[in-house]
């Protein structure tokens, strides 16, 4: 998909739009304010209680418009994809190995009509194996067609987490990290393709 834009903001809008149309190809949608405690609720149940709070998850779905996504199966929540679209200051932070992951610092985040510097894959959570399926799927189609001339970072919570982004999605620790933070940077993401 090329889409070609007159202004900076409308490219920017374009990246929100394509992460969009991305992930609804495989039923996944922009979560509505109702369901952020029960997106939370379900994140915490597989991964645990170390994760960011609603309050967090809704703000910076709000600042970015590409925040927080849900899966469903049958009319139930079962997943939950939740993305960090970095400014220059977060995209310092992470290389530098002090964004916070559970508390992102607003002045870290673009705003919308800004451009992105990086995608920081802030989590991923499923109940069953399809909705797990759709969840990577819609994942690669971002990191192919949305964002491919970015760097993405990401902290894998648990070794499931780790094991699919240093395998399948071709995330390679970052260099000097004491926090577990993984990357993949545009030539990696070739090279990951190519193999």
């Amino acid at each position: 998909m090329l889409i070609e834009r007159s202004s900076k903001f409308e490219a920017v809008q374009g990246v929100v739009q394509t992460i969009h149309a991305e992930l609804v190809r495989w039923e996944i949608f922009p979560v509505v304010d109702k369901e952020v405690g029960e997106a939370y609720q379900l994140a915490v149940d597989l991964i645990g209680p170390n994760i960011a709070h609603p309050e967090t998850l809704r703000r910076v779905h709000e600042q970015t418009g590409a925040g927080l996504f849900v899966a469903r199966e049958h009319g139930a929540l079962s997943g939950v994809l939740a993305l960090i679209l970095l400014n220059q200051a977060g995209l310092r932070a992470v290389r530098a190995d002090s964004l916070d992951g559970l508390d992102p610092s607003p002045a870290q985040i673009i705003r919308r009509g800004e451009e992105p510097s990086a995608l920081y894959a802030w989590g991923m959570a499923a109940t069953s194996l399809r909705t797990a399926q759709r969840l990577i799927q819609g994942y690669i189609g971002i990191d192919r067609v949305a964002v491919p001339h970015l760097d993405c970072y990401g902290r894998p919570a648990t070794r499931a987490g780790e094991r699919l982004m240093t395998g399948r999605l071709g995330f390679k620790p970052l260099r000097r990290s004491t926090t577990g933070v993984v990357c993949r940077t545009p030539i990696t993401h070739v090279e990951a393709a190519a193999a």
